[in-house]
């Protein structure tokens, strides 16, 4: 709809110009116009970039174990691959048994108001702030290789 606006307002302008004599030939008044458009479009498409980036899905994936163990980095991997076919962002992370960090990424995936967040359960119970808290402002949480009943959540 903006294109086709620009055009009318483009057309209407060369027409003026032609028209009304204002000093300028009708090759140089359809140039400007057509720059005018172009420059038009190009910001359009800026708009179009901007909300596509704010509409961009962004995930976490958040483990107690550590990229160290051989299993953890397959697991990792299948994450990234899955990340990249779907084509949204993934935010890894991996905490060997570090509670206190595990804990902090979490918060930065609410903080982040991400689209989901998957993660560990370290210990049963430690979690359960943090869950409530992203379920509270809509963000889906699933546990994976570790179940904790008292987050209400079951693998």
């Amino acid at each position: 709809m903006k294109k086709g606006l620009i055009l009318i307002i483009s057309f209407m302008f060369v027409v003026s110009m032609i028209f009304m004599g204002a000093g300028c030939k009708a090759e140089e008044a359809v140039e400007e116009a057509e720059e005018a458009v172009e420059e038009a479009e190009d910001v359009e498409e800026e708009e179009e970039e901007k909300v596509v980036a704010e509409d961009e899905k962004v995930f976490y994936w958040i483990t107690h174990g550590s990229e160290a163990d051989a299993a953890w980095r397959v697991a990792g991997l299948g994450a990234r691959q899955a990340a990249e076919l779907l084509n949204v962002k993934l935010n890894q992370s991996f905490h060997a048994n570090d509670v206190n960090t595990q804990k902090e990424a979490f918060m930065a995936g609410i903080a982040d108001n991400a689209t989901g967040i998957a993660s560990t359960s370290p210990e049963q119970g430690v979690l359960i702030e943090e869950v409530s808290l992203a379920k509270e402002k809509g963000i889906p949480v699933i546990l994976f290789n570790t179940d904790d009943p008292t987050t209400g959540i079951h693998i």
